[in-house]
């Protein structure tokens, strides 16, 4: 197979590019970031198209190859295989399974859709495989993908057992492990023997659990009986005792009927009291309303304020136009406002030093509190008496006791003195001398926001004043146009407003008339009184009748009525106490006999029967012990697979090792012999005149970027010894070569392209020149 051009419509930060590839050694030069990596990852997702992407826009090729310009992301390679001409053309979308790919026979002229990853047909190679043979880049071998050495693997031990690649270790050997697992498990949990093992475990509990169940049946049906006997005693030496508690309830549940019934009289009364016209009644809904009408009648005079200022404002300004004195007018308002501005001064001042006045006594107050006058006369009153004591004691020779009252008399003068109390009379001076200044700001406060509306004021009539100074004609027309329509919006506001007022006029009078908005507005407390006072009622009448179970009026006047004037000489307290005694055994009888038969029921309906338990435990039996030969067989047949196969790959890894080492020497100019390479392609190398090998790990970056680069050289020619040889792709896999690696590398892969295209990408631009001297066909980009 050989690749012949590819044409780049738009992919990264390429556009419509074109590269001819005819040549059987390609060296492709470009700085970093002129599309080199980008040229290479077009190659592969044109073949493979990518997996599932992933959200880091590094780990995802179609995010971070998305054209910078927006346009869809598309191109087309044309390449040659098996003797006939092809160009793939692919339009990349979200996914794979949404590109559009079509392969066209160049020489025929059909056309065919192509599956997303048709690089697994074209090079008989998966992705991953694909990544770790011919496709190399500066990492080595990159990141250990187990799949993908499993593959290459099989490839390489079909070709040594039969020269057919399709044959495959690895399938045999996952068919019958897969086979395995489906019967028994790692886990011990997912295979069928392991769920029949599990199933046969739970047969036998329930076979046990079935033979016990029907004996503890038996002693449950003699429970069963005694326990309903005593319980049917004892409930119906209850219901006599509840005849006589019933009638005790009602004597102690007078009082409260007594309530209910004044509670719903007084309810009914300050229904009537507050009434309203329409049949309503005073209630938080209907000061909410009152309250809505009026937020709504002060929204519509705020409106009506600024339209009548508005219309004031441009009738100033058209009038100081017409009359021609119009800058005696100006003058006249700046000295109203300079005045003003006089004023505001003077209020800053009051207002600042009535500040620190009240942060003065603030201070002062605090100082009061922490001074202490007098003494506490509870600790003197305590030490007098304690001294007292100590007298008394020393009087009848009680020294001992006499010192201990001494020192507590002492103790107690001293705490008199320290916890002595503040001075009250001085703290309430104070807090009242601060309420006066409290008082005194906010009236300057309330001064200040009166000078300040003013100053609004008369600015805007200034603006319009010497707005309409040098106003043309033409202008003068447009404010008069202006003044009409303010006029209008200012009737309109005033219509508005007249409405609201109606509306809460009208919703006002329901209550009681009023000529006022301000009348009005000082009833509101009232009228949420009252509502507070019919809430309180109907709460309190609702509390009595759910404590009363919900009883109606005329039960609760009924049992009033029935209610005897003396109420015997029973002893209710001692009735109650042996009712509920004599209730909780009947709860607690019933509990045992619901929980016991519950438990019973619950045990005959899982019971199973046993005949047929054992019925199944022994087909069951026989399942597992077929299944646990098959298993002990499948493990037999695999170690005997792998046993053949590790024969095998000392055939097949002797050959790989062999080219790879020679390859290698060549690569070096002769200073390596050989190398050593495992399963999964870690890489030992020999140096000439050493004995043994060294890990790659040990060697310069430079020689171990030749190893592996030899490595992927010995496989590509082994796996496609029997097939159509495929191109070698190189992503700067000479980075860390010096000049003379570099130089044998191109001169070795020169002849290697004899029976292999490569297509080398890099930029070093030495390289570029030893390519041209070994005899490639080199381009730049």
């Amino acid at each position: 197979m050989k690749i012949g051009k590819i044409n780049i419509v738009s992919f990264g930060g390429l556009k419509n590019k074109q590269i001819d590839f005819s040549g059987d050694f390609s060296v492709i030069y470009g700085d970093n970031e002129n599309g080199k990596s980008t040229v290479m990852a077009f190659i592969k997702m044109m073949f493979y198209g990518t997996e599932r992407g992933s959200s880091q826009i590094s780990k995802n090729p179609r995010k971070k190859y998305a054209p910078w310009d927006g346009s869809p992301m598309a191109g087309s390679i044309d390449f040659e295989a098996k003797g006939k001409n092809y160009r793939l053309e692919r339009e990349f979308k979200s996914s794979n399974s949404t590109d559009r790919a079509v392969l066209t026979d160049l020489d025929l002229g059909d056309k065919t859709v192509a599956p997303p990853d048709i690089g697994v047909k074209l090079f008989g190679l998966s992705a991953g495989a694909f990544e770790r043979s011919v496709f190399i880049g500066q990492s080595g071998f990159g990141e250990g993908d187990s799949a993908a050495e499993g593959e290459i693997n099989g490839k390489l031990s079909n070709i040594a057992l039969s020269g057919d690649e399709s044959v495959s270790y690895d399938t045999v050997n996952r068919r019958l492990e897969k086979a395995r697992l489906a019967i028994m498990s790692k886990s011990g949990r997912a295979g069928e023997y392991d769920k029949n093992v599990k199933l046969l475990n739970g047969l036998k509990e329930q076979l046990n659990a079935a033979e016990a169940i029907y004996k503890a049946h038996g002693d449950y049906t003699e429970y069963a009986a005694e326990l309903t006997e005593n319980t049917e005693k004892q409930a119906a030496k209850a219901a006599e005792l509840k005849k006589i508690i019933n009638s005790e309830q009602d004597i102690r549940n007078a009082a409260k009927l007594k309530e209910m019934l004044a509670a719903k009289e007084e309810l009914d009364k300050a229904k009537e009291e507050f009434c309203l016209s329409d049949g309503g009644v005073i209630d938080d809904m209907y000061v909410g309303k009152v309250k809505l009408c009026l937020a709504k009648l002060e929204a519509a005079a705020e409106k009506l304020n600024d339209k009548t200022a508005e219309v004031q404002r441009l009738t100033v300004g058209i009038e100081t136009a017409e009359d021609k004195g119009g800058r005696e007018k100006a003058e006249g308002i700046e000295k109203e406002i300079s005045a003003l501005n006089g004023k505001m001064e003077e209020l800053e001042n009051k207002i600042t030093e009535s500040r620190n006045n009240f942060q003065n006594l603030k201070a002062t107050e605090n100082a009061v509190k922490r001074k202490k006058h007098g003494i506490n006369t509870v600790f003197a009153i305590a030490s007098i008496i304690a001294l007292f004591a100590a007298l008394v004691f020393l009087i009848i020779k009680m020294q001992g006791i006499a010192v201990i009252a001494a020192a507590a008399a002492a103790a107690f003068l001293i705490l008199s003195f320290i916890l002595r109390p503040a001075d009250k009379r001085a703290l309430t001076e104070y807090e009242n001398r601060i309420k006066a200044y409290e008082t005194k700001l906010d009236n300057l406060q309330s001064d200040k926001s009166g000078v300040l509306q003013q100053l609004s004021i008369l600015s805007a009539r200034l603006e319009a004043v010497n707005t309409s100074i040098n106003m043309g004609s033409a202008a003068l027309e447009n404010q008069r146009k202006l003044l009409l329509d303010s006029e209008k919006a200012r009737a309109e506001s005033e219509q508005a407003y007249n409405a609201a007022e109606k509306t809460l006029f009208e919703l006002y009078g329901s209550y009681k008339p009023a000529v006022s908005v301000e009348e009005i507005k000082g009833e509101l407390n009232t009228l949420a009184e009252k509502a507070e006072q019919i809430k309180q009622i109907k709460q309190r009448l609702n509390y009595l009748v759910r404590d009363l179970n919900n009883i109606s009026y005329d039960e609760a006047r009924e049992k009033l009525a029935a209610i005897p004037d003396d109420y015997g000489k029973t002893d209710f307290e001692a009735v109650k106490a042996e009712y509920e005694k004599l209730n909780l055994q009947i709860n607690a009888n019933k509990q045992r006999l619901a929980a016991a038969k519950a438990e019973d029921n619950a045990r005959l309906n899982s019971a199973c029967n046993p005949n047929k338990l054992k019925k199944e435990i022994g087909e069951l039996e026989s399942v597992c012990k077929r299944q646990a030969e098959f298993c002990r067989a499948a493990d037999m047949a695999m170690q005997v697979l792998r046993d053949s196969f590790a024969e095998l790959r000392r055939s097949y890894g002797s050959e790989l090792e062999n080219k790879a080492g020679k390859i290698f020497a060549g690569i070096t100019g002769g200073a390596y012999s050989g190398m050593q390479i495992s399963k999964s392609f870690d890489i030992s190398a020999e140096k000439c005149d050493v004995f043994g090998g060294k890990d790659i790990a040990y060697l310069s970056s430079g020689t171990a970027d030749q190893a592996y680069l030899s490595l992927r050289l010995a496989l590509s020619e082994l796996i496609f010894l029997s097939s159509d040889n495929i191109p070698v792709f190189l992503d700067d896999a000479l980075a860390q070569y010096d000049d003379g690696r570099a130089k044998k590398a191109l001169e070795y892969l020169k002849g290697y392209s004899k029976n292999h295209q490569i297509i080398m990408f890099t930029c070093h631009n030495s390289f570029f020149d030893f390519a041209q001297e070994a005899g490639a066909d080199c381009k730049r980009i």
